[in-house]
């Protein structure tokens, strides 16, 4: 949804300045819940929601993003189930859950809110999320080279562990998170496919081009002024020119619609 799409054109403008995007699809994560911002855990998908996730998100990204390209700084696609699913549990725990204190997991809103919250709680299957997104960090470091993780600033907490996984385990001192506003609409709810039903999706089986459309068209001055710096491959200067502009409302609107 477009929600994804901020952090896919961060993608697209690295990609383009020659870095090497390496876009990891959870197949094992997406089979356990993350409960970053959630009050609630997460519905278990099926085997087949969760294969058709991984094509479907590759067939979109492949509009914005070149895994063709032939460059050496061509974008990869992987999937965290290639390598979570040959860990034994507990090859697992002693890999990373003896390095990751639950004292440090429980510091971390996603999981501490969940605790606090009455009437709640967390499966221990939520709070591992955690240390497979760590575990994920620090593989694509050690396989790719790979410093920066791009998400979500719902995600600070979970990126963290990364960090902290990577010191203790091999000393690494070099990654870092870089994390990006979370679409909200005028009441600051998350524009989440599980939030409130009312997420603008890539796919247009999903969300026709008329609702993609109005959806841009519909958002009032100070959100256009906002979208056009996420939403669009424009340079500073190009926005700031159509902010400044008396008609920017029109002309923005104009750049956000080619998507």
């Amino acid at each position: 949804h477009i929600g994804h799409l901020s952090s896919f054109l961060i993608c697209k403008r690295l990609y383009d300045h020659g870095h090497k995007p390496i876009i990891l699809v959870g197949g094992a994560t997406a089979r356990m819940g993350d409960p970053s911002g959630k009050t609630t855990e997460r519905a278990l998908l099926s085997e087949e929601e969760i294969n058709n996730n991984t094509r479907c998100i590759k067939e979109q990204l492949s509009k914005i993003i070149d895994f063709n390209s032939g460059k050496s700084n061509q974008a990869i696609m992987v999937d965290n189930n290639d390598w979570i699913s040959k860990m034994s549990f507990i090859e697992f725990e002693r890999e990373i859950g003896k390095l990751i204190t639950v004292n440090y997991m429980m510091a971390k809103e996603s999981v501490r809110s969940r605790f606090e919250r009455e009437g709640c709680g967390i499966s221990h299957l939520e709070m591992s999320y955690m240390l497979v997104q760590a575990y994920d960090f620090v593989h694509l470091y050690d396989k790719y080279g790979c410093k920066i993780q791009i998400a979500g600033k719902d995600q600070i907490g979970n990126c963290s562990v990364g960090l902290e996984y990577g010191r203790k385990r091999s000393g690494i001192n070099d990654m870092c998170g870089w994390f990006i506003p979370l679409i909200c609409d005028k009441n600051g709810n998350k524009f989440g496919k599980s939030e409130n039903g009312k997420a603008i999706f890539l796919d247009g089986r999903i969300t026709s081009s008329y609702e993609f459309f109005q959806f841009w068209l519909n958002q009032s001055d100070d959100d256009a002024k906002r979208f056009i710096k996420m939403f669009t491959l424009l340079s500073k200067e190009e926005i700031e020119s159509l902010i400044e502009n008396k008609d920017f409302l029109k002309k923005i609107r104009k750049n956000l619609l080619k998507i």
